[in-house]
């Protein structure tokens, strides 16, 4: 009984680790895409005993050149630096913006960015070709049983076709977007998806807005991934929102995404699961600048809509 008290005793004991500060660098992350600007964050490392990110932390003064297929192109110009706290979950807007370039598939972008008192970082991402969505087919499902006035029993049930290309290495990202009536913003909408060869899903909290997968189970088929939304996230007409608005739009965008976005997806899921376990085994996120940190991904858009009028 004394060695085992003896044992938790010296097991114990506080043990000073010392992490060199090696200074500070540019972290770069953006997923450049070809149905929109071309867009990025900037900002600056944080060592442990610096204070959370905030709004000085981002870049103001960077400079950040484009280069396409090896040619100088553009340079992007700042545009706000607004950011969003979401306790660990944080997103932050891109910072740093091209007035008129848009990505284009199977076309190499390099970007080099400069900042007083900060190491040039860089990186270079070649767009993939897009694999388009040939079809969605929906099915209306009422549940039986009984639901709070705040809930609906109906869910829609929808089934997105695409065709994956032969003999090559594809990574997806399935995002569904909802336009409410009479307003051009966009809503990540919740979904529920159980498709066997999701491999990766992204959460914003504890709701799954999205999934990631590779074609390693379905090279060269065609694949149908079946998701499922609720009635009440869809709106009119499935769920009376008050709203007395008659239409609405949502987007089923399927992205054919980098290698190293797709690592990135992978590590950062790895890394939110373990950071609360001080047991588990640290996990790096996957980072493709040359001298900073972050991700600098690619992706070719394809698009279909459902569109609800009522």
């Amino acid at each position: 009984m004394c060695i085992l008290v003896w044992f938790i005793l010296i097991s114990c004991q506080k043990e000073e680790i010392r992490v060199p500060d090696t200074g500070r660098k540019i972290v770069l992350n953006g997923l450049i895409t070809t149905d929109s600007l071309l867009s990025i964050n900037l900002s600056r490392s944080l060592y442990i005993t610096d204070s959370g990110l905030t709004e000085e932390n981002l870049l103001q003064n960077a400079k950040a050149e484009i280069y396409e297929n090896n040619v100088y192109l553009d340079s992007l110009l700042p545009c706000g630096n607004i950011y969003i706290n979401l306790g660990l979950d944080i997103y932050i807007p891109p910072n740093y913006r091209s007035t008129k370039l848009v990505p284009s598939s199977g076309h190499e972008y390099e970007i080099r960015v400069t900042s007083p008192g900060l190491p040039e970082a860089g990186a270079k991402v070649l767009i993939p070709d897009q694999v388009n969505i040939d079809r969605i087919d929906t099915t209306i499902q009422k549940l039986t049983g009984n639901f709070e006035s705040w809930e609906s029993n109906i869910r829609l049930i929808c089934d997105i076709a695409f065709a994956d290309p032969v003999n090559e290495k594809n990574y997806y990202l399935l995002y569904v977007y909802r336009i409410p009536a009479f307003s051009s913003n966009t809503n990540n909408m919740v979904f529920s998806c159980q498709d066997p060869v999701v491999e990766e899903y992204l959460n914003h909290g504890t709701m799954m807005e999205g999934v990631a997968f590779t074609d390693k189970s379905i090279n060269g088929k065609e694949h149908i991934l079946r998701m499922i939304l609720n009635g009440k996230d869809i709106g009119n007409p499935f769920w009376d929102e008050g709203s007395g608005l008659h239409r609405k739009t949502i987007y089923f965008r399927l992205y054919s995404i980098t290698e190293d976005y797709y690592k990135y997806i992978q590590t950062l899921n790895l890394f939110l699961k373990n950071y609360k376990n001080p047991l588990a085994e640290t996990a790096e996120v996957y980072s493709n600048i040359e001298g900073g940190y972050g991700i600098f991904g690619g992706a070719a858009v394809a698009s279909d809509s459902l569109v609800f009028t009522y």
